[in-house]
């Protein structure tokens, strides 16, 4: 059991807990000396009140694991935030207030190129210099407004090294993804060709010299008479037996050579963090072909990585289904996307795969979630 301090260490992680405490501190302080100043209890109380509104704001545009909210109302949300701000400007005569600013900087680079971020650092810095200047008439807001600014720097600086390096251990990790379902389909491929050459060498070499034998024992059986002919019947009844056993141990040999698609899906589900991935799969999925399993676990792995960079899912399912002579795969996750969604350049290969051997794909997202469906014929 998890105590509620790991709960709350979870669900903020450091940085937006750090963020809390700071928010807490500033708030805390500046509503404190407001009101020993002699600022009415109003001024205080909506002072307090525009500040709790901007860490409610600061929660909603920065928790990634919800799937309902969309980029355009976190975007809202940061704009609200820089409202806030400048509203804190004109209320509290503390130019330390800014340290809202040093938050509000380290979102934007979740939103904005870091270049074009850097750029306009100083188009929302000059308002702490122009109001606690020339509103609240204060000395050094020019030198004040510049050190923010850098403060402002290193945030935005910190926040796109996170973002940098979470980008790089996304990409490992679908890299990763990729070499573990072309090993899984090189390993099938391997062993499914094993016993394809051995099944055929047991069937051109055993099979026909037993029926050679066969035969033979049969004319000698005809050839012969007395104890010698029952003895010569009695070896051809144990040849023919010998061959039947032969052709079933190929026979059950070609049916075992199956690409074991189930257990594919299943290591590369298990590679995925931290979206729970659920595999439901049909047993015995009869397929032969290396190309059709090869589009099972590209398209498995291109709607991951598709999930982990686009949606905010915290759970996906995979649907592996044979019927009818048909192979159905069908992939939905619980994320947020867009009505519209964009095929770059994996999705469209993705469909292309499946095209190729004669099946189809399609990528819905009604209802907000991202759903895709292909199929193709087992003999393509």
């Amino acid at each position: 059991m998890k105590t509620w301090l790991q709960k709350f260490h979870q669900y903020f992680g450091l940085d937006r807990f750090a963020a809390l405490i700071t928010w807490l501190l500033v708030s805390a302080s500046a509503c404190w000396l407001l009101a020993i100043k002699g600022f009415g209890w109003l001024h205080v109380v909506g002072t307090a009140a525009l500040m709790l509104l901007f860490f409610g704001l600061f929660e909603y545009a920065t928790t990634d694991d919800h799937p309902t909210r969309t980029v355009r109302q976190r975007v809202w949300a940061v704009l609200g935030q820089y409202g806030i701000i400048i509203a804190c400007y004109f209320l509290v005569p503390f130019n330390y207030v800014a340290i809202y600013a040093v938050i509000w900087s380290a979102q934007i680079p979740y939103f904005m190129p870091f270049n074009r971020a850097v750029a306009l650092s100083v188009v929302w810095t000059i308002p702490l210099w122009l109001i606690y200047g020339y509103y609240w008439d204060a000395s050094g807001s020019l030198l004040t407004a510049v050190l923010f600014w850098t403060f402002n720097l290193f945030a935005m600086m910190t926040m796109q090294a996170q973002l940098t390096e979470r980008k790089a251990r996304t990409e490992v990790e679908a890299v990763n993804r990729e070499l573990r379902s072309t090993q899984a389909l090189l390993a099938a491929a391997s062993k499914q060709d094993e016993r394809l050459r051995i099944s055929r060498n047991i069937h051109d070499l055993l099979g026909h010299h037993l029926t050679a034998l066969t035969i033979n024992l049969q004319i000698a059986s005809h050839k012969t008479t007395g104890e010698a002919r029952e003895q010569v019947e009695r070896c051809h009844a144990i040849a023919k037996l010998l061959l039947a056993d032969v052709r079933e141990a190929v026979s059950e040999m070609r049916d075992s050579g199956h690409l074991k698609l189930c257990e594919s899906l299943q290591q590369l589900a298990t590679t995925v963090t931290p979206v729970q991935v659920h595999v439901v799969c049909d047993e015995p999925i009869q397929v032969t072909d290396l190309r059709l399993a090869e589009a099972v676990l590209r398209t498995a792995q291109e709607a991951i990585t598709n999930t982990l960079k686009h949606s905010y899912a915290t759970q996906m399912t995979i649907t592996l289904q044979q019927d009818q002579g048909l192979v159905l795969l069908d992939i939905a996750d619980n994320g947020k996307a867009d009505a519209t969604l964009t095929h770059g350049n994996g999705l469209t290969g993705m469909c292309e795969r499946w095209h190729a051997l004669g099946g189809n794909c399609q990528i819905n997202t009604q209802g907000g979630f991202v759903r895709i469906q292909a199929q193709a014929r087992i003999d393509s």
